[in-house]
């Protein structure tokens, strides 16, 4: 008797794992997949292009409608224009996808007045939707721009602009 609960047993845990093995390759193999899709080129690749602004926050205020609406983000290589603005519109950026909690961008003016004027940033990028959270004297730990954050830290929200077939 004890030999055949043994047996159904061992049979029991067998099966169980020729349900489970396959499920286990399945996942491995999308959570490879979605590793390579998250590569430094493909965040790189995923900024590329014309972005337009829907919102702007500092210090725990909305920027104008009026500013909001005229502002645009053009990604370019690892250049990143703003139109308009006034001088020092240009920077250079550098992207790292794998840092924790959030992927982290660095923008530095292509004629920098002083070293204080790079920025470092945390975003978030989902279905053509971009959220870089910005800070001129360190790097923001969260995704927001209230008082409590102190000055020089500006959330920003973007979305993609659809690029026109030719």
């Amino acid at each position: 008797m004890n030999k055949k609960m043994n047996l159904k047993k061992t049979l029991g845990t067998l099966c169980l794992m020729g349900l489970i093995a396959p499920s286990i390759a399945n996942d491995k193999a999308a959570n490879e997949a979605e590793a390579q899709k998250n590569t430094p080129d493909q965040h790189q690749a995923a900024f590329q292009g014309e972005w337009r602004t829907t919102s702007m926050r500092a210090n725990g205020t909305d920027a104008p409608a009026k500013i909001v609406k005229i502002m645009n983000y053009e990604f370019s290589g690892n250049r990143l224009s703003i139109t308009p603005a006034e001088g020092g519109n240009e920077y250079t950026f550098q992207l790292d996808p794998d840092a924790k909690p959030f992927p982290t961008i660095d923008l530095t003016p292509v004629k920098p007045l002083k070293e204080a004027e790079k920025m470092k940033g945390i975003y978030r990028m989902k279905d053509g939707q971009l959220k870089i959270c910005l800070g001129k004297m360190e790097r923001p730990a969260q995704m927001r721009a209230e008082k409590a954050d102190g000055f020089g830290v500006m959330l920003i929200e973007l979305e993609q602009i659809e690029k026109k077939e030719e």
